[in-house]
């Protein structure tokens, strides 16, 4: 029997209270429709690690504050670090070799760097990164933002506790502790909803401020439970069915629907329920519901539910890269895994750290320092395994990254004989944007072309960029490129309107003032957008799986008739944002619609991910789809330019796709990095049939 089930301060039907929490946290994980409001058992872990520490120090009350501080942290190290470490290091790994870097998975690196000091859940709000949205579901170090939470509680804690506790200090400094957390309790909750309700949920979801009042519940759970020695007969009767009352508000909090919608609230609920549920320490009583959550099939998941709740993630996330995790077969595998490196992890680095005799007979300083010596070693060994991932990577984008990642290279070096200049590179702010401008600037060049060329679009535009670099080197032609992630301009989808994005509509009029306060007449304003819907979203969500959008005979590349209406009133909307540029004696040129794919090639090429069901649509698109698809915008652009003189299109289609297909990959190179941004290869595709459309506009001067 370990030695803390035989001491005073533990309590049998918390650890089944863990299993619960655990169970609920990775069935959400595993399909969010299941349990809405699963994730609910982090906060009811909160709830559960305020308690138990302060019944853990509970008998530590002698102790000088140095040597409460020093066995606490001692304590808490041993019990957190050394499985933290291994899961780190292992997933580290496994992402190094199976999952292909993309934009919206940087974050995994620093969020996996950061959880070895303690700060992913910092990292996480740093990087505006949503729990609720896929990027997150697709970042194996997520998880760890709870306990950057739990670990930034212990630096403020345990000085409070000492006196709340201790048998050294006077009853005055007792009450004014207790008090002291309250306040911060009730100071954090109130916070809490007036964030919550005023920037949005996600303001409030990672940071410790927001999160005190949780885990100051279970402190505070225990503070004053042990100072109540009798209630009267009906309170105590009442107090009987605490436990029941309890489990209804936790149900109640996981089942609410739409899991974004008052996450607040919905919190408040499961902590009142964990509180009732964890239950009064000093008071005797005996319920139906305490055997069983004190069962041993209870238990034995609640030991290990750190292990648990650690391991359980990073199998679903890469499972989601490789294998896939949509389908039942692979759900059951990876719920079964992770019990599975639980129970390893418990009985092969858990316990014997936690109970190591040998451990225990060093003084706390030496431990401290050993489990802080093993926190830097395992990240330098992340770090480091970071650093190598072009090499040890197993995936086609790593092996062949010129192909595949933004980068200058790969033109610059299939082209090197027509390059007649060396364009330097500037990048500067867009209107309030910390970024968004990108020029090159043609320098020692054989000869120059005196039109300039100014680009507008969203990250479509930006993924042209080695092409953009290129026609500067050969043409001797300043390029400035302006571009806003997510704010398409003149997408024809859709209207700019500042109702609809207030940021987006304010991006689009700072570029145009840039292009109309630095352009020359003559010179070309090249408008980039995505201008058709996506046929697979990141996370695999493919189109027409929405339950909103009904699209006829479950055919993709119909429109249904919103979508159409919406193209129209932005035909009609269009002329105001391009006619300015006609009247500055500029000439226009509209992309046209590339070809999307329904699969993300990055994801799809290798042996280990081309059979995951979000590779199913395949990365070959008939070219009558795709003609298909896009021809309401295609239609809409003609009018605008049969309409107005000085405009004209550029149709990267043709070059993309043969005579019956259009292939994400042609001899083995990618000319698509996911389902609609084209890689670096493909700029080397389409570069001559830019090239020449702009010659042509600049030989009608």
């Amino acid at each position: 029997m370990r030695s803390s089930e035989t001491t005073p301060t533990y309590f049998a039907h918390v650890d089944g209270l863990r299993a619960l929490a655990v169970l609920s946290v990775m069935l959400y994980h595993l399909n969010p429709g299941l349990l809405p409001g699963g994730f609910m058992g982090v906060d009811i872990f909160f709830v559960i690690s305020g308690f138990v520490v302060t019944a853990s120090l509970a008998g530590h009350q002698s102790e000088t504050p140095r040597a409460f501080l020093a066995t606490f942290y001692a304590r808490r190290l041993a019990r957190l670090v050394p499985a933290l470490v291994i899961m780190l290091v292992v997933t580290t790994a496994l992402y190094v070799l199976f999952v292909p870097r993309a934009w919206f998975n940087r974050a995994a690196e620093t969020v996996g760097q950061a959880a070895f000091l303690g700060l992913s859940n910092w990292t996480l709000d740093g990087q505006v990164v949503n729990y609720f949205e896929p990027r997150a579901e697709l970042n194996p170090f997520t998880h760890t933002w709870s306990l950057g939470v739990e670990e930034q509680f212990y630096l403020i804690a345990p000085l409070f506790l000492f006196f709340a506790l201790g048998s050294r200090s006077r009853p005055r400094a007792q009450q004014t502790a207790i008090m002291g957390i309250a306040a911060l309790a009730l100071l954090s909750l109130a916070t809490c909803y007036y964030f919550g309700i005023t920037r949005g949920s996600r303001f409030v979801f990672y940071q410790i401020t927001f999160r005190f009042w949780e885990l100051a519940g279970g402190v505070m759970l225990f503070l004053v439970g042990r100072r109540i020695t009798t209630l009267p007969g009906p309170i105590l009767r009442t107090y009987g069915y605490s436990g029941w009352m309890g489990l209804a508000l936790v149900a109640l909090a996981m089942l609410l629907p739409k899991p974004g919608a008052y996450p607040w609230v919905r919190s408040t609920i499961a902590v009142a329920g964990a509180l009732l549920l964890v239950g009064l320490p000093a008071i005797e009583r005996r319920d139906r519901l305490q055997p069983v959550l004190a069962s041993p099939a209870a238990l034995w998941v609640g030991h290990r539910s750190y292990s648990l709740y650690l391991w359980h993630w990073p199998v679903y996330v890469l499972m989601r890269w490789t294998t896939g995790l949509s389908t039942w077969p692979f759900k059951v595998i990876a719920v079964v895994t992770s019990f599975a490196l639980a129970a390893l992890c418990h009985a092969l680095i858990e316990n014997p750290v936690r109970y190591s005799a040998a451990l225990r007979r060093r003084q706390p300083a030496m431990r401290i320092t050993a489990m802080l010596v093993l926190l830097g070693a395992g990240w330098l060994t992340g770090r480091m395994l970071l650093t190598q991932e072009p090499a040890l990577g197993l995936g086609l984008p790593a092996r062949h990254p010129a192909d595949w990642y933004p980068n200058y290279e790969l033109l610059k070096s299939s082209r090197a004989a027509a390059r007649m200049c060396n364009p330097s590179i500037r990048q500067s702010p867009l209107g309030d944007a910390e970024e968004g401008m990108t020029e090159f600037i043609p320098e020692d060049c054989v000869r120059r072309s005196s039109a300039r060329l100014f680009v507008i679009g969203d990250s479509h535009a930006m993924a042209y960029l080695p092409m953009f670099e290129q026609l500067s080197a050969e043409q001797g032609r300043m390029v400035t490129v302006l571009e806003v992630p997510g704010c398409g301009y003149v997408r024809m989808m859709s209207l700019i309107d500042p109702k609809r994005n207030d940021a987006c509509y304010q991006a689009a009029h700072a570029s145009m003032q840039v292009v109309l306060e630095r352009a020359r007449p003559g010179d070309i304003v090249f408008l980039s957008s995505l201008r058709v819907p996506r046929l697979i979203e990141l996370g695999g969500r493919q189109r027409g799986h929405v339950s909103t959008l009904h699209l006829p005979h479950a055919d993709v590349y119909a429109h249904t008739p919103e979508e159409l209406g919406a193209m129209q009133r932005a035909v009609l909307d269009a002329p105001r944002w391009f006619v300015p540029f006609l009247k500055a004696g500029l000439h226009v040129v509209f992309e046209l619609p590339k070809p999307v794919l329904r699969a993300h090639p990055y994801q799809c090429v290798d042996w280990f991910n081309r059979n995951n069901p979000d590779c199913a649509g395949g990365l070959s698109e008939r070219r009558t789809d795709q003609e298909r698809y896009r021809q309401p915008v295609v239609n809409g652009i003609r009018e605008l330019v049969a309409a107005h003189a000085g405009v004209t299109e550029w149709d990267p289609l043709p070059r993309m796709c043969d005579d019956m297909s259009c292939p994400a990959m042609r001899g083995g190179h990618p000319l698509f990095f996911d389902g609609d941004h084209v890689s670096p290869y493909g700029n080397l595709v389409l570069l001559p049939s830019f090239e020449r459309a702009i010659d042509e506009l600049e030989a009608t001067r």
